[in-house]
């Protein structure tokens, strides 16, 4: 297991696809680093994998389903995010 350095400590981060495999990766290597997660899902394929990853790294985790390509669907995460953390640092 990799050594922690806290780069996303405390910070807010929004992982777009979180349901694929990539997703999940992503989604503990930044919990592993203390970052904040809202993770977003088309709704297809469950987060449930991806939050188990996170959470069990130590992140605090939001979810939303989005359409990540229609403007509605950017606006509808971007607005959870800055509900869930008050602040978006990274996506």
């Amino acid at each position: 297991m990799p050594v922690s350095i806290g780069r996303y400590q405390d910070k807010s981060v929004i992982i777009t696809g979180a349901a694929g495999a990539l997703g999940v990766a992503i989604a503990k290597r930044l919990g592993e680093e203390g970052a904040e997660l809202l993770l977003v899902g088309s709704g297809r394929t469950p987060l449930s994998e991806a939050v188990a990853a996170a959470e069990n790294a130590g992140a605090k985790v939001a979810t939303v389903k989005a359409d990540v390509a229609s403007p509605a669907g950017v606006q509808a995460y971007l607005a959870a995010a800055r509900g869930q953390y008050g602040k978006i640092d990274a996506w």
